[in-house]
């Protein structure tokens, strides 16, 4: 979960926030960034029983060159979401991977006594979930990466072009604005995205294959971000019932998902992730056929290291929940390969801990976390018998997300993309 409160901690970006939009601490921002679209990096943008969008509405309108810049896919999302109400105009859609100077002006208290300032923003797939980027800020003699929430690894990133010089000699870094949500050697590693997803269609084919009246129950861990399992689960399994308003408002837009999901349950496979949150339930379908069901959860936060080497990829918990680890964020070994490989100056964590278990002991880099509450993981409960016993759920030794890929920056820019369908 993020805790970042917006503000980069360089004078030389002030006026700039990002993944935040309450209030800040010290001066109001005129330029806003958006990483991707889960709530806890929206805090403001809209209106919850945890936060108001007063502020940011009331800042838009007295500011005539306040913006929001995100990706396309972001921007489709913010623009259609019915309880955002900032301008659509100042919602300004960046390309992924080209390089743009944005002009950053003083917010309305310092109008008038400070000039606005250009800085060089560039957009790369962060393979979170649809749109999910991370951003590169680049001054004269200051370079930022923002990660945002992100699942790569060192070579994904060694193969970004934007992070290095024409000669491909590697851009030094001043600051990293971390993702360290698994940044613990409790979640040594996960299985590769394409290895979860063996292990889910194996679950689902074990249950429904032999009766046609049985069905899956998909629960996500967040509103969006298991679209790369809804994308290649319909190619196997028909098209995935999800809940109306995410389809209207979201789904549709998007054409690669557009044709995997559909609001209408006639028109579904055996698969349903239909659960609104709104109403807290799932559609009737599988309400009626609970004894037929099957619940399956993607998840990453219950598969400690040993779990995964003592049980493997599924686990099924005392519910009877299936829970197959997935993750879209990096692991502890992925972000030590990217932080080793990038070696910055300077590393701030924006997310709360899952342990105090973690180091990074490149002795030039000063890694500093965002103050806020550890949130320690809860005690995992499960029932690890009968059919979790399968022979494909062997325990993983090794991640390599890009086995089958190339060394081109093109292969891994097009396994970011499609992991988070930037």
């Amino acid at each position: 979960m993020s805790v970042f409160k917006g503000e980069l901690h360089e004078p030389e970006l002030k006026y700039i926030c990002v993944d935040y939009f309450c209030k800040p601490k010290s001066r109001d921002a005129s330029t806003f960034f958006l990483s991707h679209c889960h709530a806890d990096h929206m805090k403001g943008l809209y209106s919850s029983r945890y936060w108001s969008d007063q502020y940011i509405n009331d800042l838009f309108k007295k500011s005539p060159e306040a913006t929001l810049y995100c990706s396309p896919i972001t921007a489709l999302f913010v623009r259609n979401n019915p309880k955002i109400r900032i301008p659509e105009d100042r919602v300004q859609a960046l390309e992924i991977g080209k390089h743009e100077s944005i002009c950053v002006w003083p917010n309305q208290e310092d109008a008038g006594s400070v000039e606005p300032y250009h800085v060089d923003v560039t957009l790369l797939p962060a393979g979170h979930c649809p749109g999910s980027v991370m951003f590169l800020f680049e001054l004269p003699h200051l370079r930022v990466l923002f990660t945002g929430d992100f699942r790569a690894d060192a070579k994904q990133i060694s193969a970004l072009k934007a992070l290095h010089f024409s000669d491909n000699l590697r851009k030094d870094l001043d600051v990293v604005y971390l993702d360290n949500t698994f940044y613990s050697p409790i979640y040594e590693a996960f299985p590769s995205r394409k290895e979860s997803l063996d292990a889910l269609k194996e679950l689902i084919k074990d249950w429904i294959e032999f009766r046609k009246d049985r069905l899956i129950k998909l629960t996500t861990s967040a509103r969006f971000g298991s679209e790369f399992l809804f994308e290649s689960l319909s190619k196997h399994f028909g098209k995935i019932h999800v809940e109306k308003d995410e389809y209207y408002n979201f789904y549709q837009h998007i054409p690669q998902l557009k044709e995997t999901v559909t609001p209408h349950e006639k028109e579904s496979g055996p698969i349903h992730s239909c659960f609104s949150y709104s109403t807290s339930s799932c559609c009737d379908v599988v309400k009626r056929g609970s004894a037929n069901v099957r619940a399956i959860k993607p998840c990453a936060l219950s598969f400690r290291a040993e779990l995964l080497a003592k049980q493997g990829n599924v686990v099924c918990d005392n519910r009877g929940v299936f829970k197959v680890v997935y993750s879209c964020h990096s692991s502890y070994s992925e972000i030590k390969g990217i932080l080793d490989y990038l070696n910055p100056r300077k590393v701030h964590f924006i997310t709360s801990t899952q342990s105090k278990e973690y180091k990074y002991n490149d002795s030039e880099s000063d890694i500093e976390e965002e103050n806020s509450p550890d949130l320690a993981p809860k005690k995992f409960k499960g029932n690890c018998s009968g059919p979790t016993k399968l022979r494909l759920f062997q325990p993983v030794e090794c991640v390599d997300n890009l086995s089958s890929c190339s060394e081109k920056e093109e292969s891994s820019s097009q396994e970011l993309s499609q992991n988070s369908l930037s």
